[in-house]
């Protein structure tokens, strides 16, 4: 696979230090971008306008519309009360989980976790990937707004801007307005990943260890799995950087077991199916969703970085159609070995938890990254107005051979605790049904 070989190509000459780069020049902005940028805005105008002179809950309009800024965009009070309502959610905001389903949840932002978690197989390198987490973010930032009194829309990471200076980025200084600094330093080498049928070896990044400043220092993520690390140049297995002690995870509880009766175990026959339950949705028995704390980490990485160029951007912009555009964003659109991944990169580039693709929720940076990936969507959707509803590709991850089932609009896309399922048809316009936002 084509993500394989971008890995294998680096860690064939790589030299594993942690180093500040020198600052490279800022990527040009190719002039078909900008134009793209122009006619999005345009389109949002156009789309607004049809509806100014109507009035109601579901008329989006110029008076309603959410407008969902860049980071760097936000003044520090707009980006000090987006913090605010993030802390809330982990901090102040139970998880409305059933805790015999999700053993680990114990926080709102745990159960955006455990919903992506659960089907990630689903809405992964496939067809689903796009119309699935615009949902999911949207989910988020209405839990924001609706549960922590946040009054503005989801920011967005727009990493054209620090692909060649990530270290210097805002977005990571780890100051009261950011959204929390690198992970601390220790020596370290890749971060082994087996996910989707691809087994990866990630390349280190610049810290690796537990997020000590900024804003979300005191995180604690309590579901997923613990990623196996290696030393710098071996393939030996090193130790996990130590779980932060607090009052609630000094007696942390064991993973499930036949033994124990009150936490979810793999024999429980309620979980060999999927099934409803009432606060819950449809849950799926995971060991990953068992009670797991341990500090948020993160290894900002420089070789990702490069993968998120303006001009990779317009690579992507300029796919003819829905499937096209999801196996550029994932990088398998065809035999170049050199295409960027920017959608495994927008993750990557941050690493710690991100480099985890079922449990990266329980960072929020996981959520201005999808921003992001929503953004792009939705530029290259206003394009043409045949794309606004156009759906490509299968259910099947990584489907080669078109082996899945062709993904339709009347696919029903299943967002387990914070949502339950919704009809992809009603997933694809950001100025319609559910929605009403739009980018700056």
């Amino acid at each position: 696979m084509h993500l394989s070989t971008i890995i294998s190509s680096f860690l064939a000459g790589a030299t594993f230090v942690a180093a500040a780069p020198a600052k490279r020049a800022t990527d040009p902005i190719p002039v078909e971008y900008v134009s793209m940028l122009n006619s999005y805005q345009s389109y949002v105008n156009t789309t607004l306008s049809k509806k100014d002179h109507r009035n109601g809950l579901r008329v989006c309009n110029h008076r309603n519309v959410q407008v969902r800024k860049e980071w760097r965009s936000m003044s520090k009070r707009e980006r000090k009360k987006y913090v605010s309502a993030v802390q809330c959610m982990y901090r102040n905001r139970r998880s409305q989980a059933n805790r015999k389903k999700v053993p680990g949840a114990r926080n709102r932002l745990d159960d955006f976790l455990a919903s992506h978690l659960v089907v990630s197989e689903k809405i992964h390198f496939n067809g689903h990937l796009f119309p699935w987490h615009r949902h999911f973010v949207w989910l988020y930032e209405q839990a924001l707004r609706e549960e922590c009194g946040y009054k503005g829309a989801q920011p967005y990471w727009d990493w054209t801007l620090d692909a060649g200076n990530l270290l210097a980025s805002p977005v990571f200084d780890g100051s009261d307005t950011s959204m929390g600094g690198n992970g601390e330093y220790f020596p370290h080498g890749h971060t082994e990943l087996q996910a989707f049928g691809l087994d990866l070896q990630l390349p280190p990044g610049t810290g690796g260890g537990c997020l000590k400043s900024g804003p979300f220092s005191d995180l604690i993520v309590n579901m997923g799995l613990n990623q196996t690390i290696a030393p710098p140049a071996s393939n030996v297995t090193a130790p996990i950087p130590k779980t932060l002690e607090t009052a609630d995870n000094k007696k942390v509880e064991p993973l499930s077991s036949p033994e124990t009766s009150n936490i979810t175990s793999p024999v429980d026959p309620t979980f060999e199916t999927e099934k409803t339950f009432e606060p819950v949705g449809l849950i799926k028995f995971n060991e990953a969703l068992n009670y797991n704390p341990r500090c948020l980490r993160r290894d900002l990485n420089l070789f990702w970085a490069e993968q998120l160029t303006a001009s990779h951007v317009l690579y992507l912009l300029q796919a003819s159609n829905a499937d096209q555009l999801e196996k550029r964003i994932d990088g398998w659109d065809g035999p170049d070995p050199t295409q960027p991944a920017m959608h495994p990169a927008g993750h990557f580039v941050v690493g710690g938890l991100q480099n985890d693709p079922f449990a990266s929720p329980g960072d929020p940076m996981f959520f201005l990254i999808h921003a992001q990936i929503d953004r792009l969507y939705t530029i290259w959707q206003s394009q043409d107005p045949a794309r606004l509803y156009q759906v490509g590709g299968t259910d099947k991850p990584l489907d080669l051979n078109n082996e899945g089932n062709p993904v339709k609009l009347n696919d029903r896309l299943n967002f387990g605790i914070v949502d339950g399922k919704r009809k992809l048809k009603n997933l694809l316009n950001t100025m319609d049904k559910y929605y009403c936002y739009a980018y700056e």
